[in-house]
């Protein structure tokens, strides 16, 4: 009886030992979000960017990026200034857009455009133009739980991966309910709760309701060292597909967020 004891013991201790060992290597598999990273509206002359980024500093479509691709490989748009490619790639990626906005997106889609954007009269963007702001982000940790800083509007967001659900009834906020988990070595952020807000008006158009949900996918590259997010929207009342782009910021330790405030904005009031 004491052998068999004995070897039940040895028997569940090894089991143990490599879930251990199992959990140990899944954590060691997750990267390191922390610090700040910068888009290139801020670090502009690292020569890893190319002219595209420009077109993409906000977040950009895989339809999108391949049309201003196309738009430079074609020999007839030498004489044209980039800027200028950029500016039709983004009047493509609005008007890709416009067939897929329904309900009281439509509105918002006609009447809402950089002369009339919210943000000229000092009102923060919501979840969906904050996540892919132009202005650097701080990554930290707070116990299990990621914290992100933005610079754009001096906004902060709590994603939480200690295993809690969503509340139930989530009072409507700009950034909403964030909650993670990893898969490989990718950050998946499910967030619900969102207050209505709109989409950026120059390259994409309408917006979104209470219902909306957001999904973002953040993985980590090397060489140089960068932040790869791929968000996707859906919300059934003013979409009818997910509205999705992607945005990668390069990590830059010794930035400094500044504080944000609309007086720092020539065109607001």
């Amino acid at each position: 009886m004491k052998k068999n004891a004995a070897r039940s013991a040895r028997s569940i201790g090894a089991t143990l030992g490599v879930v251990l060992l199992a959990f140990a290597s899944s954590v060691s598999a997750q990267p390191n979000l922390e610090g700040v990273w910068s888009g290139i509206f801020t670090t502009r002359h690292d020569p890893y960017w190319r002219i595209e980024d420009w077109a993409c500093f906000n977040g950009c479509s895989d339809e999108g990026i391949a049309h201003f691709k196309a738009l430079l490989a074609d020999p007839k748009n030498d004489p044209v200034p980039a800027f200028a490619l950029i500016n039709q790639s983004w009047q493509f990626m609005r008007e890709s857009m416009k067939p897929n906005v329904i309900g009281k997106g439509v509105e918002i889609f006609n009447t809402i455009n950089d002369a009339t954007d919210p943000t000229l009269n000092c009102e923060p963007y919501g979840f969906a133009r904050e996540v892919v702001n132009a202005l650097p982000i701080r990554i930290k940790r707070d116990g299990q739980n990621l914290v992100i800083d933005y610079e754009e509007w001096t906004q902060t967001r709590t994603i939480y991966l200690d295993g809690r659900a969503h509340p139930k009834n989530p009072k409507p906020r700009m950034l909403g309910h964030s909650i993670g988990h990893w898969e490989g070595d990718a950050l998946i952020v499910d967030t619900v709760g969102l207050s209505p807000d709109i989409f950026y008006p120059t390259y994409a158009g309408g917006g979104y309701s209470e219902q909306a949900r957001g999904h973002e996918r953040y993985t980590v590259l090397d060489n140089p060292r960068r932040l790869r997010l791929e968000l996707t929207v859906e919300d059934p009342t003013m979409l009818k597909v997910p509205f999705s782009v992607h945005k990668i910021w390069l990590y830059t330790p010794d930035m400094k967020l500044v504080k944000d405030s609309c007086k720092d904005y020539p065109t607001k009031p």
